[in-house]
C-alpha cells in the first residue's frame, strides 16, 4: 500500500509571500503551505493556488488533490468540482483519509439541497 502521509518536516510549514522555498517543485512543501493557510488563517483561495501548483508537478498527488476539494468546498459554490476532486484522490489511494466518505457525501447533499432551493 503506498503511503500518502506527508512527512513531520514539512507539516509545520508556513508560508510567506517572500519565502524562495515557495519557488521550488516540492509538492509536499506547496501542498502543505495551502493547507497551513486553510487551517490557520481561513485563506482558502489562496491555499488553491499552492495546491494547484503541486498538483502541476504531479497531478496525481493525493493529499493536493484531497485538501483542493476541502478549500473549495469551504469557499462554496464549487460542489462539482470539489466531488471530482474527492473521487479522484479516493480512486488514486482509498485509504488516505478515512473521512472521504463523510466529507464527500456532504459535498453531494450541499449540492443536492442547493438544487432543492433553486425549485422551491
Amino acid at each position: 500500500m503506498r503511503s500518502c502521509l506527508v512527512s513531520a518536516e514539512y507539516k509545520k510549514y508556513t508560508p510567506t509571500s517572500d519565502d524562495p522555498k515557495l519557488e521550488s517543485d516540492n509538492i509536499k512543501i506547496l501542498t502543505n503551505a495551502g493547507i497551513n493557510l486553510a487551517q490557520k488563517s481561513g485563506r482558502y483561495q489562496e491555499s488553491i493556488t499552492y495546491y494547484d501548483r503541486a498538483l502541476a508537478v504531479n497531478a496525481t498527488y493525493v493529499p493536493a488533490l484531497y485538501n483542493k476539494a476541502v478549500s473549495l468546498d469551504k469557499i462554496g459554490n464549487h460542489e462539482e468540482e470539489a466531488q471530482a476532486l474527492f473521487d479522484k484522490a479516493k480512486e488514486l489511494d482509498p485509504n488516505y483519509k478515512t473521512d472521504f466518505i463523510v466529507t464527500a457525501a456532504s459535498v453531494r447533499i450541499r449540492s443536492l439541497f442547493n438544487l432543492l432551493l433553486l425549485f422551491y
